[in-house]
């Protein structure tokens, strides 16, 4: 019976890794200001924009179009999510801590806008997004995150 029950759990839990999101691979590599790079899927561009005083970019997908995250980094643009902050959640990425907050924001020109990730060290370098639909996306392509 206990060998039932162990290859069932095992069973179960392959079937969880199979149906999980997280099959998306990251084989491209960016490289942000300053040799700062992250991990993208393949259809994953990077755009540059016109900063006046940070480096200003974005990141869009060439095959959804609703997939957009607008880079903003520098000592001038600050920090979008301060490690004080009561609401935000500190994870690591490949050699850097980030912190990621959601909050209702006006920051994209959106109702119910924005998830906000940011390396304090590293810049600072922030990252932003104006809906939840590309969330756990986002979040994994933060985790890839690597400073020079």
């Amino acid at each position: 019976m206990k060998k039932l029950h162990y290859s069932l759990t095992l069973f179960l839990l392959l079937a969880l890794v199979s149906c999980s999101d997280n099959n998306i691979e990251f084989d491209k590599i960016i490289i942000l200001n300053d040799g700062h790079e992250i991990s993208v899927p393949e259809t994953v561009e990077l755009n540059i924009l016109q900063g006046i005083d940070s480096y200003v970019a974005e990141l869009i997908d060439t095959d959804d179009e609703t997939f957009n995250v607008q880079i903003d980094i520098g000592f001038l643009a600050g920090n979008y999510v301060e490690p004080t902050d009561s609401d935000a959640i500190k994870e690591t990425s490949v050699n850097e801590d980030f912190y990621y907050i959601t909050r209702d924001s006006q920051y994209l020109s959106s109702d119910n806008c924005c998830s906000f990730f940011t390396f304090p060290d590293a810049g600072p370098a922030n990252f932003i997004i104006g809906d939840q639909e590309h969330f756990n996306l986002v979040l994994d392509i933060m985790s890839t995150y690597r400073s020079n």
